[in-house]
């Protein structure tokens, strides 16, 4: 009788263990009911590594170029006094009524020297931005640029003069001039005569006066450049060649819009950083004709499939240059497209897009 009361008893604790091991148990930490994987993990548990995904590529190349190079460039600040063409347009005033001092950045290649001449780029901002925006604004990145460095949390970079100075010391491009000036006005702010898209493109409209009567001229009789000094419309012209212009989001609207189809004579490389105005077979035929002898050397076109307001327009400009302009670009010769699946309306796709424009226009092979 005894021998059974105890093999009962052990029986009993056995199951009891075995239920108390099957129980669920919950840490202090846990959210009850949370499925969710721990940071930079997938669902199934298994730890993300960017080197692994094809889309993060990009990304990691140009991460090499984020470094402090040993022989590093200089940002200059240079002020000047302009007329406010925009402002005066808007307020029905008479030319010559309001002026304001501005401010632009120029970027010097490490070893610049007055006994060479250099490429120059000007390189243009985005809506709601200043020129600060190129070389000294913290800017936000994507959440697949979180995703690819590890970052948990929002972060803002800016590493547009470390790549810039890699990319030259490695060999990858010849040693160029960046300008970055603003198409806005310094003492007006971007939105005070509205916020829409029709309301604010006034601003580009006016900007190629500015940009061709003062600041092409006041940046190229002060730096060494293939106009050497010469910045009358016909020394303009004949370096046109060693000239390009860019832009981010309504830079490169006005890139495309505005330059492409009125300044072939200054410009002969563009491009455009998720955003472009509309261009045609007539506009750019115009362009052609009325400037005899120059054509387009280089046409960049950068957008992304995460940048859901920029993404179907861009595309559809892609499809128009391939049906509609092919005998003046061919792609993968003076026409890229190039498509982040990845890439939103961030500053890393930004970057991604200058990263590869430079080393196609200022190619040192």
């Amino acid at each position: 009788m005894k021998k059974k009361i105890v093999l009962t008893l052990a029986l009993l604790l056995m199951l009891l263990a075995f239920f108390a091991a099957c129980a669920p148990t919950q840490n202090s930490g846990d959210t009850q009911g949370s499925s969710s994987a721990p940071s930079g993990s997938t669902s199934d548990g298994d730890a993300y590594d960017p080197q692994e995904d094809p889309l993060a590529q990009p990304y990691l190349e140009l991460m090499q170029y984020y470094d402090d190079c040993a022989t590093p460039g200089n940002v200059e600040t240079l002020t000047y006094t302009v007329e406010m063409y925009a402002v005066e347009e808007k307020e029905g005033e008479a030319p010559g009524t309001r002026f304001e001092e501005k401010k632009l950045y120029v970027y010097l290649p490490y070893g610049y020297t007055a006994e060479k001449q250099y490429d120059i780029l000007y390189l243009l901002h985005g809506s709601n931005e200043t020129t600060d925006y190129w070389f000294y604004s913290q800017k936000a990145v994507s959440s697949f640029y979180r995703k690819v460095v590890g970052a948990s949390n929002a972060i803002e970079i800016n590493y547009t003069k470390n790549v810039l100075d890699n990319l030259i010391a490695e060999g990858k491009c010849d040693p160029f001039i960046v300008v970055t000036p603003s198409y806005n006005a310094a003492t007006v702010d971007e939105k005070a005569y509205g916020s829409t898209l029709e309301e604010t493109q006034f601003w580009l409209t006016t900007f190629e006066k500015e940009l061709r009567e003062d600041i092409i001229p006041l940046v190229e009789s002060r730096y060494s450049t293939y106009a050497a000094g010469d910045t009358s419309e016909a020394g303009l012209k004949a370096s046109r060649a060693h000239r390009a212009i860019a832009g981010f989001s309504k830079g490169g609207r006005y890139t495309s819009g505005y330059a492409m189809n009125n300044m072939l004579d200054v410009f002969s490389s563009f491009g455009c950083f998720h955003g472009c105005e509309d261009i045609s077979k007539e506009s750019i035929a115009k362009a052609l004709a009325d400037n005899p002898g120059c054509g387009f050397d280089f046409f960049y076109l950068g957008s992304g499939d995460a940048d859901v307001s920029h993404a179907k327009a861009l595309k559809a400009m892609h499809e128009m240059v391939l049906s509609d302009l092919s005998e003046v670009f061919t792609e993968g010769g003076n026409y890229t497209f190039y498509n982040k699946p990845k890439g939103g309306h961030f500053y890393d796709s930004a970057l991604l897009d200058l990263y590869h424009f430079v080393q196609r226009v200022y190619s040192a092979a």
